[in-house]
């Protein structure tokens, strides 16, 4: 990356942004981003409408992903945001940005270091404080789908007027697609992958699992009802959420759009959750956390049995994903996958997804077969892939 090209560009953008002259130095580059550069700048100048530091985000066509639609991804996201002036804030503010197709790049607030901030305490060994954070996760991605909830047309409207629309995905094939509808074509060809993922098992498929797939394409994949919002999406740790004199922020919308808010409304059961696990007794506030602050933007929510027939819906996309999608994967071999490896997070996410239907007496047919799968790959897989331990901040004695 030419730094002082990039520096240049970015001067002039936010000079046409205020109307006033400034300059910039890098004082730090981000280390091993894999879809972007991200730079803390300062000003040298006195330009009054901005602050003395601010986060550059440039994408870099030599890296992995897509960087220029994450760029435009995050840019739309962060606009939509600033528009609808949620409070609490739950966002950085966007400042400027360039369009340019190969090397777009964007300037935002500076949420600054995130200490005290969620990874940061459930890694710690306070088990209260832990809590505390955790449940300021929820809140705050609560505030996040209440608020985004209120226009998704104007999302679109701000992200198809930037280049590099959202590329379609195959059905249950990436993890953070935008709600949409689907052919029946391509449902018959996901319905295909589950029954050869099982059959290539030896695991006999279970009557009716045809139709609980095409139901849950309908109620989340096509979602364009109650609980459409903006999602931030990639959460794979609790690195999304960082805390700034003492408030919370969602941080990261690489891959936002509108979706089911629910798919990441659960990511203590079904995604970071399954990195490391959270103690059950957390799974209850966790989950009136969020509903509270999501039912702000979405009235369904304050209907506590809908809510949670949403949850389990939701659940139930992560499994025919995950059965899809990562089982042939993890099949192959085993790798890192943050504190787990990959063999390890699926037991987890099939395990995971079994206690919801159970729970909730939904999606028999999937909840049987993920069973008869998980019982099948713990047997041809170590032990050490059987089980995920807690956060350490929970595993002392007498946390469960």
């Amino acid at each position: 990356m030419d730094f002082p090209e990039l520096m240049r560009a970015v001067e002039q953008a936010l000079q046409a942004a205020t109307g006033e002259p400034l300059r910039l130095s890098v004082v730090w580059v981000a280390p091993d981003t894999t879809a972007s550069y991200i730079v803390r700048v300062e000003q040298t100048g006195s330009n009054r409408a901005l602050p003395r530091s601010l986060i550059v985000k440039a994408a870099n066509p030599e890296l992995a992903g897509d960087p220029q639609q994450m760029i435009f991804n995050e840019w739309a996201a962060l606009q939509y945001l600033d528009e609808l002036h949620c409070v609490p804030r739950v966002s950085a503010r966007f400042y400027a940005g360039v369009a340019d197709r190969s090397s777009p790049f964007i300037v935002m607030e500076d949420l600054g270091s995130g200490d005290g901030s969620p990874y940061e305490m459930i890694e710690g060994n306070d088990p209260e404080a832990a809590e505390k954070a955790i449940l300021e996760y929820a809140r705050t991605l609560g505030r996040l789908h209440g608020c985004g909830a209120a226009r998704p047309e104007r999302f679109r409207e701000l992200r198809n007027g930037l280049p590099e629309p959202p590329r379609r995905r195959p059905l249950f094939h990436d993890p953070w697609p935008d709600a949409c509808s689907h052919s029946p074509e391509e449902i018959r060809r996901a319905i295909a992958e589950y029954r050869a993922v099982l059959s290539g098992l030896g695991v006999p498929l279970e009557p009716g699992i045809d139709d609980e797939i095409e139901e849950v394409t309908y109620l989340v994949e096509e979602h364009q009802g109650e609980f459409l919002t903006l999602c931030q999406g990639d959460q794979n740790s609790t690195r999304q959420c960082i805390r700034q004199d003492g408030a919370h922020r969602m941080i990261d919308f690489g891959v936002a759009g509108l979706r089911h808010a629910l798919i990441e409304g659960i990511p203590h059961r079904m995604t970071w959750g399954c990195i490391n696990r959270m103690p059950k007794r957390l799974f209850l506030p966790f989950e009136e956390a969020y509903r509270k602050e999501l039912s702000t933007g979405c009235p369904a929510a304050r209907n506590e049995s809908r809510f949670r027939e949403a949850m389990v819906e939701a659940a139930a996309r992560w499994s025919v994903f995950h059965m899809i999608w990562r089982v042939p994967d993890a099949m192959k071999a085993d790798r890192p996958r943050g504190a787990a490896s990959l063999r390890q997070q699926l037991l987890a996410w099939l395990s995971a997804f079994i206690k919801t239907s159970e729970e909730f007496g939904r999606f028999p047919a999937l909840g049987k077969s993920a069973h008869r799968v998980r019982a099948r790959l713990r047997s041809q897989w170590p032990s050490e892939t059987h089980n995920i331990p807690l956060y350490p901040a929970f595993q002392r004695a007498g946390v469960s």
